[in-house]
């Protein structure tokens, strides 16, 4: 599969369907917010990608969460290190009653991400693929990113955080914001 028909492949089966939700593109990325949850599926570029494939990464905050700038942004935020949740979309559907897809995991100097193969596959195994990516943002993500409050995401990152510099400024905003 050629770059393009990915890409139209990629608008039809998950860009276009998750619109309905909120999401619109910025760039190559899709972002959302809904509530107070804001939620990117990062197209990542240079070193993260390879020919014939694409990298991305998926990322959930809180709208009211300082960036490293120190500042609660206006619009969406495109820097993958000011999310405290970086997900890998392929782990979604493949985890264990023991152990939650959305498990905080610190990541602030590195981040795991996904490879999506388009090069070597048809239009419907890549097309599969991209409804299971649409499928597990839609019904999974978006109710989990809803719900989370300032109060379990506090817990998460003084239970499984290591204390790092920009966990410490998104335990004040969940201080702040929870009204403790």
């Amino acid at each position: 599969m050629e770059k393009a028909e990915f890409e139209r492949l990629f608008d039809e089966r998950v860009a276009e369907p998750l619109a309905a939700l909120g999401f619109r593109p910025v760039g190559r990325s899709l972002h959302a917010r809904i509530g107070d949850a804001e939620i990117a599926l990062i197209r990542l570029g240079g070193r993260m990608s390879a020919p014939g494939q694409i990298a991305h990464v998926l990322c959930v905050r809180k709208t009211w969460l300082r960036t490293r700038e120190q500042v609660v942004p206006d619009g969406f935020v495109r820097e993958v290190f000011d999310h405290p949740y970086k997900l890998r979309p392929s782990r979604l559907g493949r985890t264990s009653i023991l152990r939650s897809p959305f498990r905080y995991v610190p990541q602030n100097l590195h981040y795991e991400h996904d490879q999506l193969e388009f090069a070597s596959g048809d239009a419907t195994e890549v097309g599969e693929e991209l409804d299971q990516l649409r499928l597990d943002v839609a019904e999974r993500v978006v109710p989990w990113a809803s719900a989370l409050s300032a109060r379990s995401l506090l817990r998460t990152l003084r239970w499984r955080g290591q204390n790092a510099w920009i966990e410490r400024l998104w335990m004040e905003d969940c201080i702040a914001r929870a009204g403790m």
